[in-house]
C-alpha cells in the first residue's frame, strides 16, 4: 500500500510517502513529503498513523467516488495531513481544507502543504466548540456553507471523542463522509462507543482491510466507494 522513508528519530523529521503502487515493485501513484514533530509540540497530531496512509491510499487508488467537480473537502483531526494532502494532489481542482485544533499540527500542516506545492486551506478547528451553538467562534470555523465530503482518520483515542464527532458531523453541512479507524484491541471500547454514538444512526456503509499488519475499519456514506473495492 505504501513504502514510507526518512529519519526514525522521535523529534522532528521528514518523512516521504510512496503511495497507491499495485505490488512490491510497481511504482507509486502519488509521492507525498511530510514533515513531522514531537509529541510536545503537536501532541498525537505530529506523527503520520496507518489510519491516514490507508486513507490516502484510497485517494491515490482512486476508490472515492461521485464527488462533483471542484469538490469542497473537509479533513476533521489532519495531524500531519496525509489525507487531505493526497485529494489534493489527485485532484487539483478540489478545495480542500485541513484542520486541527492544536497550533503545533497547525503550523506542520502549513508546512506539508507548501512542501508538496499543493493548494487548500489550513484552519483551526476544536471540536468541542460544536457541543454548544454559543461556543462556535465563526471567524475560526472554516469558510464553506456546504462540503461534499467530510473525512477523518484515527480520530477516535478515547471516550469523549464520538460525542465530539458526533456534534460536528450534526452541525457542519456534508454530503458525504468518509472516516478510516484503526481496530487496535487497547481502544476497543472507544470504537464501540463511536458505532453506537455516530455510526449507529448513519447509513453507512463498513468495510474491514489489513495494512501492515494491523486492521482498519472504513466507514462511509453510501456510494461513496467504488463498488466492491473491499470485499
Amino acid at each position: 500500500m505504501a513504502n514510507v522513508s526518512g529519519l526514525s528519530s522521535m523529534g522532528e523529521r521528514h518523512r516521504v510517502f510512496a503511495i497507491g503502487g499495485q505490488g512490491r515493485d510497481a511504482p507509486p501513484r502519488l509521492a507525498l513529503k511530510v514533515g513531522e514533530t514531537s509529541l510536545a509540540s503537536a501532541d498525537l497530531g505530529g506523527t503520520s498513523w496507518g489510519a491516514g496512509v490507508v486513507l490516502a491510499w484510497m485517494f491515490a487508488q482512486g476508490l472515492i467516488q461521485n464527488l462533483p467537480a471542484n469538490p469542497r473537502i473537509l479533513e476533521l483531526g489532519a495531524g500531519t495531513g496525509l489525507g487531505g494532502l493526497a485529494a489534493a494532489a489527485m485532484d487539483p481542482t478540489a478545495l480542500v481544507t485541513l484542520t486541527d485544533y492544536h497550533e503545533g499540527v497547525l503550523a506542520t500542516l502549513r508546512e506539508n502543504l507548501a512542501a508538496n506545492k499543493l493548494e487548500g486551506t489550513i484552519a483551526a478547528l476544536d471540536w468541542s466548540w460544536f457541543r454548544d451553538a454559543t461556543t462556535i467562534p465563526t471567524s475560526l470555523v472554516p469558510p464553506a456553507t456546504r462540503w461534499d465530503l467530510i473525512m477523518a482518520a484515527d480520530v477516535v483515542y478515547d471516550m469523549s471523542t464520538p460525542d465530539h464527532l458526533d456534534a460536528v458531523l450534526a452541525r457542519l453541512d456534508g454530503d458525504a463522509v468518509l472516516m478510516v479507524l484503526p481496530m487496535r484491541p487497547r481502544y476497543a471500547a472507544e470504537l464501540n462507543w463511536f458505532e453506537k454514538r455516530v455510526a449507529g444512526h448513519r447509513a453507512w456503509e463498513t468495510v474491514v482491510l489489513t495494512y501492515r499488519g494491523a486492521f482498519y475499519k472504513v466507514y462511509s456514506t453510501q456510494g461513496l466507494l467504488v463498488p466492491t473495492w473491499g470485499r
